[in-house]
């Protein structure tokens, strides 16, 4: 039986009301440096991206607000970082994307965004349109091979020091109310559902947490 076993960190959904200010803020506190990443013509978003080994956090923020607020993610995303900044939600990865999709019962759609330089990266994505109707803090990526090279920026960051992976996160809800998401995924028993914390390991065998963002 396919379980959350065959899903994994991809990345780390960082809803920002500035791009600047959350690269800042990421920067100071923990050394974090986020690089260009691209646009969402379709939503009127644009992100920068901190890859951390194999993962990354996508910071996540509104760049056109008149384009924004004629589609269902821009909207999402004006209310969302009107609450502040933080993570808010872990995307997973698995080499079985529709049937895990069908498992979960999360809706597919298409999704793309472009580089500065004008290159083209384009994904599947599921429970993204369930996350922004009920607050469910995960859903999953699909990277088709040309899109998986390009996924984590244009460079290689330059972080204060070096990093190994996103190494768990914590999310909080109801337990009854989550699926199996793998062991990289920690439940934590709560009224609300939200994503609690993320941690970072450090190549020397340390680790720091990123709290979540407010809910």
């Amino acid at each position: 039986m396919t379980t959350g076993t065959a899903l994994t960190i991809d990345h780390i959904l960082y809803v920002a009301a500035d791009l600047d200010t959350a690269s800042d803020h990421l920067w100071r506190t923990y050394g974090l440096e986020a690089i260009d990443g691209g646009r969402h013509a379709a939503w009127g978003t644009g992100n920068r991206l901190v890859p951390i080994g194999d993962h990354y956090i996508e910071l996540f923020s509104v760049i056109d607000r008149g384009i924004a607020e004629g589609n269902a993610v821009g909207r999402w995303l004006l209310s969302a970082s009107a609450k502040g900044d933080g993570p808010r939600a872990v995307c997973l990865r698995s080499t079985e994307f529709e049937m895990q999709a069908a498992r979960l019962s999360l809706s597919i759609q298409d999704g793309e965004r472009t580089y500065p330089d004008g290159r083209r990266v384009v994904w599947r994505q599921a429970g993204v349109a369930e996350a922004m109707l009920t607050g469910r803090p995960y859903f999953l990526f699909d990277w088709p091979q040309q899109s998986l090279a390009l996924r984590l920026g244009q460079r290689a960051p330059r972080h204060a020091t070096e990093l190994a992976g996103i190494a768990s996160v914590k999310l909080r809800g109801p337990i009854e109310d989550f699926p199996d998401l793998g062991p990289a995924i920690d439940i934590q028993s709560a009224a609300e559902m939200a994503l609690d914390h993320v941690v970072i390991a450090r190549n020397d065998g340390s680790v720091f947490e990123i709290p979540g963002g407010v809910q």
